[in-house]
């Protein structure tokens, strides 16, 4: 800051912090006190998912350290994109505790994505990779056929069982 301010020190730089770092950590300071205030009862304080309502929870909450998601629009093994988890926060998920926060603002919404994406790794080590779907080509024109391979291909049936019901070996 003394550089900044036309203070020498010697001839020596000061490093000054990257531009947007200082808006950046108080985005994270703000998602953080609002995660610990609607997120961290049940995804823990440190996004693990066990937070003290966690065991009363079915299914259990996510563990967001993980960085691992299910409602997402990226290619597998990638981690979702900004609007994914924003609109999980926004909407919730039905048929789970996760619950809607349609009543925070958009600012405070973004502020808590920031901070989830601070939890994990995953969000540092690959970018998301957007899915690109083809156009619907309507139900006259559905290849029946070809879902079914593209399911046992993509090994769907190991969560959502043989006939999608949600009762495969791994669903639990």
């Amino acid at each position: 800051r003394l550089a900044a301010l036309g203070f020498g020190c010697g001839g020596l730089e000061i490093a000054q912090p990257a531009a947007g770092a200082e808006e950046q950590d108080m985005t994270l300071r703000a998602g953080r006190a609002l995660y610990e205030q609607h997120c961290a009862r049940c995804h823990g304080v440190d996004g693990t998912g066990g937070g003290p309502d966690a065991k009363r929870i079915f299914p259990k909450p996510r563990d967001l350290a993980a960085g691992v998601y299910k409602f997402r629009s990226t290619e597998s093994g990638t981690p979702p994109s900004d609007d994914d988890l924003l609109h999980v926060i926004s909407r919730g998920l039905s048929g789970s505790a996760m619950p809607a926060f349609g009543e925070l603002s958009d600012t405070e919404r973004q502020q808590l994505v920031a901070y989830i994406k601070s939890l994990s790794p995953a969000f540092t080590e690959q970018a998301p990779q957007p899915v690109t779907l083809a156009p619907d080509p309507g139900m006259g024109r559905t290849d029946l056929t070809k879902g079914r391979q593209l399911y046992k291909a993509l090994g769907c049936a190991a969560c959502h069982g043989d006939l999608g019901r949600g009762n495969g070996p791994s669903a639990k």
